[in-house]
């Protein structure tokens, strides 16, 4: 498609008693003539469409990259009648040559409100195109030795994203009892980006209402660009990396980063916590002083009181009339089981509650009896509750299907099916703008979409899991 750029300003369409009025712009492009339509606040693809008298489906085919929901200030190419040039008059004289009437087109209808999500069907269809993308490395499984005893699953390159296919299908099959009517499209994706940029030459991958990417980084970066040209939506189930959503509105990043982690925390304090006497423990790394800093600043913007101290005796900061919540913000094994093992002396005099922050959830070996013994709470970005009545059932159906236990990429695989397959099935192709209204109860994470102006949807919600009586349970189940 041509993209024409214009020197001057982007013409206004007025809003006269809720009615679109037509533009009186009309650019020839490629020996065409057609209506620049500038989008207004409030305005509708079938209040658009009633008003120049065409059908819905004519405008998104002309402008494929209102499928996503139409937004204030897009410009749209709508087809315009020829404009005939008037014939010249003779001269003086002469019988004047008759100008061609013009037909004024009646008043359009009223335009209605955009409908709210789940209401309006015009991005909705009956059957919907899904990619997903990954390393299988079909070329490498005759290398896999089946009948070696000895053999390291983990050195088989072709197993290593398995699960999350096999964990995805399960979704897709769940969907299907409930009337999802689904074309999913796999692909095996090369690992050198040469590969990959030969498979994105396939026109037919411009027809997909979605890509599931879970892929090398330089790899997802260019299907990602790719997205964006197309304007379709693509997932990026695993990936912690911020950069991937920024100033690509398509992309949707499941895992929350780093950057979201102590508002989280902080919110969960406030929420968990009030009347707490919270000691924030900071150690010698700038890193960690500044995690520190911050989190006392958003406890303050909460008018939660919170005390930063050094490493040092904990005694001295701990009161015996009130909970005292002690986060404890280091990714060091060593120093942490230092703390955990001072304060676990103490737990008898004090009432002691521990929050690790962060990633203390990829520190192994810590002793569990002291996270028990101080109610540790851990803020992570997914934990797997084997009580739950709904992993159990997970669990028993992959072993069955599978004749393996599932592991994390099992759960995320499904999740990730489940959440925006039926974000499909609800609001249609446009089903970004809805993401922050689509809340479900998922195996291993909660999903919480949110985007700034330009960028991708990025998940903001943090597990909380706790240690008691030796258990580990999830705070909001």
């Amino acid at each position: 498609m041509l993209f024409l750029a214009f020197s001057t300003a982007l013409p206004v369409i007025a809003q006269e008693n809720g009615s679109t009025v037509r533009s009186k712009v009309i650019k020839n492009i490629d020996g065409t003539d057609y209506y620049i339509h500038t989008i207004q606040k409030g305005q509708t693809l079938y209040g658009i469409a009633k008003a120049y008298g065409i059908e819905m489906d004519e405008i998104i085919n002309l402008n494929p990259e209102i499928r996503q929901g139409l937004k204030p200030g897009q410009t749209l190419k709508i087809p315009a009648p020829r404009q005939e040039k008037p014939a010249e008059k003779t001269r003086k004289g002469k019988q004047p040559v008759e100008e061609p009437s013009v037909t004024v087109p009646a008043p359009p209808p009223p335009v209605a409100e955009q409908l709210p999500c789940g209401k309006d069907n015009t991005t909705k269809k009956q059957v919907y195109d899904v990619a997903i993308m990954m390393h299988f490395r079909l070329n490498e499984i005759d290398s896999i030795r089946f009948d070696d005893p000895n053999a390291d699953p983990d050195a088989f390159h072709s197993l290593q994203f398995i699960q999350f296919y096999e964990g995805f299908l399960m979704g897709v099959d769940s969907l299907k009892k409930t009337g999802l009517n689904l074309r999913l499209h796999v692909y095996d994706i090369a690992t050198d980006t040469l590969g990959t940029k030969q498979l994105l030459q396939d026109e037919s991958l411009k027809k997909m209402d979605m890509i599931v990417a879970l892929v090398y980084h330089r790899n997802f970066l260019l299907i990602a660009d790719f997205a964006k040209a197309n304007h379709i939506p693509i997932v990026s189930p695993v990936s912690e990396r911020e950069s991937q959503v920024s100033g690509n509105p398509m992309v949707i990043k499941v895992r929350p980063s780093g950057e979201s982690l102590y508002p989280s925390a902080a919110s969960m304090i406030a929420r968990d916590f009030q009347g707490a006497h919270i000691v924030i423990v900071r150690n010698s790394l700038a890193r960690v002083k500044d995690a520190c800093e911050n989190l006392h600043k958003l406890l303050s913007d909460k008018n939660i009181p919170s005390e930063i101290v050094d490493n040092s005796v904990m005694s001295d900061n701990l009161v015996k009339d009130a909970t005292n919540l002690v986060v404890l913000i280091t990714e060091n094994k060593t120093y942490s089981l230092d703390m955990l093992t001072h304060l676990n002396g103490l737990k008898d005099q004090y009432s002691i509650t521990v929050l690790g922050l962060p990633q203390w959830d990829r520190l192994e070996g810590m002793e569990y009896d002291f996270l028990s013994n101080l109610n540790t709470r851990i803020v992570a970005p997914y934990f797997i509750d084997y009580s739950d009545p709904d992993v159990k059932r997970f669990t028993a159906l992959y072993q069955q299907q599978y004749k393996t236990d599932p592991e994390l990429l099992a759960f995320v695989g499904e999740d990730v099916a489940c959440y925006f397959l039926t974000a499909l099935m609800k609001y249609g192709t446009g089903f970004m703008r809805c993401l922050p209204e689509l809340k479900m109860k998922l195996l291993e994470a909660d999903f919480g979409f949110s985007a700034t102006e330009g960028n991708g949807f990025e998940n903001q919600e943090w597990v909380v899991y706790y240690y008691e009586n030796y258990r580990l349970y999830n705070e909001k189940r």
